[in-house]
């Protein structure tokens, strides 16, 4: 019976992946968390708390497991958590590890919110464990979490026309369930994307008519991001990082499609209209 570990267990991936692992039948899932525990009726699932700042409590969810999805959370000091999570998972000889990562973490030149990936996949190809790195694009849950119902009503992004491939977080815990429970991914990458390169402006029609409430894209340059940003108070540091996303996804960097949800799962990765279909009242006012 294969124990498998998912850290970041309460966020947007790890949940779903759980979500998927638990109705397999001979799968338990140990569901590491830092605070609350994950609600789930399966007697499969069991929550254990796990810090990143003490690696112990890592490497001691991870005894005797038969894989580990690596999900570090995307703070500042993301890469130096992500390197004391390969250490505890490293002491606790974890036979395969499957890494989330980024689209783009395998450029040359990896830009400012890729770096960290990239500095991680670095890292556990040299730490010996047998591993799988999932690259998935934009999450298109994003436009749920920042343009929602209590969101001024239009969608103000620096992106002019470029299309990007927004990827459900359903299908990349699809994806990730498969690669941590079957073989053959040992030493692979996957870019995992969804089926189009969509822009802003078809996402906001698509939102307005799901919701009813009228929504519309505004190109904003740059530097007006930038100032407006910094008077909300944003560190300079983050107000940084973030143009640098949206530059990436402004010059078409972030626009290439894959089939790999069809290739691994044998069904077609979800598009945006059917995203918001799915959570239009997320979008409704009350």
């Amino acid at each position: 019976m294969p124990t498998i570990l998912v850290t970041g267990a309460t966020g947007t991936v790890g949940s779903r992946t759980i979500e998927q692992l638990a109705p397999m039948p001979g799968v338990t899932v140990r569901a590491a968390v830092h605070s609350r525990p994950v609600e789930t009726q399966r007697d499969n699932v069991e929550s254990v708390a796990v810090d990143y700042d003490q690696p112990e409590t890592l490497r001691s969810a991870a005894e005797g497991i038969d894989a580990a999805f690596l999900i570090t959370p995307a703070v500042p000091n993301q890469m130096e958590l992500a390197e004391r999570a390969l250490g505890a998972l490293q002491a606790a000889r974890v036979p395969c590890l499957v890494r989330l990562s980024v689209m783009g973490a395998d450029r040359a030149d990896p830009r400012m919110f890729q770096s960290a990936h990239a500095k991680t996949e670095q890292d556990i190809a040299a730490s010996g464990i047998p591993h799988t790195f999932l690259r998935p694009s934009s999450y298109m849950s994003e436009f749920l979490a920042f343009f929602g119902p209590d969101a001024e009503g239009d969608i103000r992004l620096p992106w002019g026309e470029a299309g990007v491939s927004h990827i459900d977080p359903r299908d990349i815990a699809v994806v990730a369930a498969h690669v941590l429970t079957t073989e053959e991914h040992v030493g692979k990458a996957y870019t995992v994307t969804g089926p189009e390169a969509i822009s802003v402006g078809p996402i906001a029609s698509q939102i307005s008519e799901a919701s009813g409430r009228r929504i519309q894209y505004i190109d904003v340059p740059e530097e007006a991001m930038r100032e407006g940003m910094l008077a909300s108070g944003m560190p300079e540091g983050m107000v940084d990082f973030l143009l640098d996303l949206h530059a990436a996804y402004k010059a078409g960097e972030m626009s290439g499609v894959t089939d790999t949800v069809r290739e691994l799962t044998s069904r077609p990765a979800r598009t945006f209209q059917e995203f918001v279909r799915d959570h239009a009242q997320g979008w409704k006012t009350t």
